[in-house]
């Protein structure tokens, strides 16, 4: 669940981000401006919740919360050097379109389409 709020973080201020760099692009929906300001300080408060929590004793707590939640966030950033290597290269590599292409088809024989 910790995750998905990390996301919601992610989403929300990369709509605001668009919105300041490229006003004036296309969007099939266009949400008011203070929804994803709200929204994104809403998921940044619930993300930075657990580490304003109380705890009797603060060695183990600091040591059992950096286990919890610095795995999650470690299994989000391992996806930078993938997008680094793979889409935001200047020049794909033949395998990031082997490989897209290969899961596309996976997903169509399990039935996602």
């Amino acid at each position: 669940m910790y995750a998905q709020w990390v996301y919601f973080v992610l989403v929300f201020a990369g709509l605001l981000l668009l919105r300041y760099k490229r006003p004036n692009m296309r969007r099939p929906f266009r949400a008011p401006i203070l929804i994803p300001i709200i929204q994104t300080v809403l998921s940044l408060a619930m993300v930075l919740s657990p580490f304003f929590e109380e705890s009797t004793t603060s060695d183990t707590y600091l040591s059992n919360l950096g286990k919890k939640y610095g795995a999650v966030v470690g299994s989000i950033l391992t996806g930078i050097p993938f997008y680094l290597l793979c889409i935001y290269r200047p020049t794909r590599l033949d395998v990031s379109d082997k490989l897209s292409g290969f899961l596309v088809h996976c997903c169509k024989r399990v039935g996602f389409q």
